[in-house]
């Protein structure tokens, strides 16, 4: 660190340093904020495929066949629904609420 440090900012002994120690905890936040981001960005696009899948799923067997599980019964109020955008967006955020580890 204290190398890259020198590099960026052109600060010497930067590790030992009382300003180092005030630095180091907003970057290791900021690090995390960024796995956050990009975790929350494969979570979504996972559920965004089950939603396709679950759609296609309703288009193409009838209401007998399919599975009822919380998505195929999201979807018809979904589509009733002029606002689906924000109604879709509603479901993943639920099932994710639902699939949380404890």
């Amino acid at each position: 660190m204290n190398i890259v440090v020198r590099i960026v900012v052109e600060k010497h002994h930067f590790s030992t340093s009382e300003e180092s120690r005030r630095f180091q905890k907003p970057l290791k936040d900021f690090m995390h904020l960024g796995k956050m981001k990009k975790t929350a960005k494969d979570l979504d696009q996972m559920l965004e495929r089950w939603m396709k899948e679950h759609q296609q799923e309703r288009k193409l067997l009838s209401a007998d066949e399919l599975e009822q599980d919380f998505m195929h019964a999201m979807l018809p109020v979904m589509d009733s629904d002029p606002s689906a955008q924000i109604f879709e967006t509603s479901i993943k955020a639920t099932c994710l609420v639902i699939l949380r580890p404890d």
